[in-house]
């Protein structure tokens, strides 16, 4: 399992750009490319760091909710304007 994942992370990495494959006399190394600090620099911004607390708390507050518990406390909260979030058959925004 965990050699699936990691697997599965560096190709990943690869595909956009962070990482790349490099073959020399020591082996076959896989290595940061020159766009990686500027995405580890976006992973710990002020606005990303506080972004990260806010899901953290919509995930304790809400996450054992059903749907319908979502929906009523979105409508205590938006009144009527709750209406414009609900989902389509696709689950995107239903705007």
């Amino acid at each position: 399992m965990k050699r699936t994942v990691i697997s599965a992370g560096a190709e990943l990495a690869c595909r956009v750009g962070l990482a790349e494959v490099v073959a020399d006399s020591a082996g076959i190394a896989l290595v940061a490319s020159e766009r990686a600090p500027g995405f580890i620099d976006l992973l710990t911004s002020p606005y990303i760091l506080k972004l990260t607390d806010r899901a953290s708390w919509v995930s304790k507050s809400l996450g054992q909710l059903s749907d319908q518990n979502i929906r009523q406390q979105m409508s205590e909260v938006f009144g009527h304007r709750a209406e414009e979030f609900q989902l389509n058959d696709d689950h995107g925004p239903g705007i």
